[in-house]
């Protein structure tokens, strides 16, 4: 099933790393945990494409994040 997933928040250095490397690449792996990552629980798991990534900040304001998967 396809779907888009749009996520905002507080940038972080570490996550920007990550996040700006993966910007158009195909079938990224992930695995999603609701309740946590221990064996036996809930998880989810797919493939997608980060079509868009961007950062934001206003003079004196928090610097924040936008993407698109």
């Amino acid at each position: 099933t396809d779907a888009t997933i749009s996520v905002s928040g507080s940038f972080d250095a570490t996550y920007d790393a990550q996040l700006a490397g993966l910007a158009g690449v195909d079938g990224v792996a992930f695995e999603y945990g609701p309740t946590g990552s221990t064996t036996g629980l809930i998880k989810y798991t797919g493939s997608c494409v980060l079509t868009s990534y961007e950062t934001t900040s206003a003079i004196g304001d928090v610097v924040k994040f936008k993407l698109v998967i």
